[in-house]
């Protein structure tokens, strides 16, 4: 298995020009930057293009929203903690750091720029989603509101796509507890074995903690999270 991981346009090390790619304009280029490094591979027979998944976390979970809008090449994806509807992200978020310069102005008011909010909400566009996508995100996230990917499952459900979310409880932003963080391994794992291999995956079993807690309550705790 082969993974690519794109620096694209807004983030650092290519100069000023680069770092402000997302200004005004969230997505104008930045998925295409990820796009064009799928295409070079695949032209130099490193990836199979019938066997492609995409997935992310935080910033990688928004853009990996935003590819299923525009391709349907990905034969699965996973998006953990991502926003899909970025004018109540703005105000449900506990940060609006670099918001202003993505956007241009707030969400809100006279003068805002909703065209900028709508055009690059992944919600927005959600009917053009056709691939198998499964949700990950920390019940008690205050960066990126758990609301975010409930949003996305209940969206992509009505409009019949295989999808499933799992909300992990107590955690924030990134899972702290072990548990978690092996409970998301293994259903990333078992995600992409069926739909981009075709295959099956054996879970990982967590250790029993010694108080009388195993690693089957662990995970039904987790699986039980509100989906609907």
């Amino acid at each position: 298995m082969l993974v690519l991981s794109v620096n694209y346009r807004g983030g650092t090390g290519y100069g000023d020009t680069f770092l402000q790619g997302m200004n005004a304009g969230y997505f104008r280029h930045a998925d295409k930057d990820v796009l064009s490094g799928v295409d070079e591979l695949v032209r130099r027979g490193m990836a199979d293009p019938d066997r492609l998944g995409m997935m992310g976390w935080s910033a990688g979970g928004h853009m990996t929203a935003r590819l299923e809008t525009v391709t349907d090449r990905f034969k699965a994806a996973v998006v953990g903690a991502g926003a899909v509807d970025w004018p109540s992200m703005y105000l449900g978020s506990d940060t609006r750091w670099q918001r202003k310069e993505w956007f241009v102005t707030p969400p809100y008011g006279t003068t805002a720029r909703r065209d900028l909010y709508q055009d690059y909400s992944p919600l927005a566009a959600v009917d053009k989603v056709t691939t198998p996508t499964l949700i990950l995100a920390g019940a008690q996230d205050e960066r990126v509101p758990s609301a975010q990917s409930v949003m996305y499952y209940r969206a992509l459900s009505a409009l019949g796509v295989d999808t499933a979310l799992y909300l992990a409880p107590r955690e924030p932003h990134n899972f702290r507890e072990l548990r978690h963080r092996l409970f998301q391994i293994n259903v990333q794992m078992d995600w992409f074995s069926a739909r981009v291999f075709g295959g099956t995956y054996e879970a990982e079993k967590a250790p029993a903690s010694g108080k009388g807690e195993d690693a089957a309550e662990t995970d039904a705790a987790f699986t039980g999270a509100p989906a609907e």
